[in-house]
């Protein structure tokens, strides 16, 4: 209300200015004055107020957390003591049940107590001989994986320089026989692609030598520098990788490169 008047005075002052009434301009400038100082005064109260009244709610907020703090230390404090008495009458009742249990075994006779002890030598026994046979099952495996690696080793030797020796592999002797058998062929069919490789070469730099066929050639030979080397170096880096449909693709392309 106080604002409004304030405007409604300095839009007054204005037009009196304006119409050069000076005696109204006094009036005017010393009603304004007076209304603001009003204004300021009952701001000053109300801030004031306002100040008191969050002082207050202030005290009652802080004396109410202190309450609320005081009530859970006293409900912490029940807590725990129930907490103490509960684990006291466990404690109790465990122990009276450790009594009756003992009175219980000093009744029984010694025919009961007999049985009992052999019903649970029996399952101790029983326990063991699981046990036992784990063991030896695991034994077992271990010696078969021993020998299976003496036998592979034993196959490697007996086909050494004529079989690649990544592809031997086998859970069984009959698995590793038939993967020495696998290894062998794709030896002897790599072997043949390169010899292949290089004869066209060497024909057709007039350098074959007499009785024709002979071994894959040596990297700092003639024919071994100036050939296609990469055949035998993608087959030792690869060839675990070769299924028998990728290898019989990979023959054929070396193939078509004679012709």
């Amino acid at each position: 209300m106080a604002l409004r008047e304030i405007a409604i005075i300095e839009k007054e002052l204005n037009k009196a200015k304006e119409d050069k009434k000076e005696e109204e301009v006094l009036k005017l400038e010393s009603e304004l004055a007076i209304t603001k100082d009003a204004l300021e005064s009952i701001s000053e109260k109300v801030k004031s107020s306002i100040e008191t009244e969050k002082k207050k709610l202030y005290e009652t907020l802080n004396k109410q957390k202190e309450e609320i703090l005081k009530k859970e230390a006293e409900a912490e404090l029940i807590k725990k003591t129930l907490d103490e008495e509960k684990k006291k009458e466990e404690e109790e009742a465990k122990k009276l049940e450790e009594e009756k249990k003992k009175e219980e075994l000093e009744k029984m006779d010694l025919k009961d107590r007999l049985a009992q002890t052999e019903e649970s030598l029996k399952v101790e026994s029983s326990k063991l001989l699981v046990a036992m046979k784990s063991q030896e099952e695991k034994y077992k495996k271990e010696l078969e994986i021993r020998d299976l690696a003496l036998y592979r080793e034993k196959k490697l030797s007996e086909n050494k320089g004529n079989i690649i020796s990544e592809l031997v592999t086998g859970s069984t002797f009959e698995e590793i026989d038939k993967s020495v058998e696998l290894a062998k062929k794709k030896y002897e069919e790599l072997q043949d692609v390169i010899e292949k490789k290089v004869k066209a070469e060497l024909e057709q730099s007039k350098k074959l030598p007499e009785g024709g066929k002979g071994k894959l050639p040596d990297e700092k030979s003639p024919a071994g520098q100036g050939s296609d080397n990469s055949i035998v170096e993608k087959t030792t880096n690869e060839i675990m990788a070769m299924g028998p449909e990728e290898f019989k693709k990979y023959k054929e392309e070396a193939l078509k490169g004679l012709k």
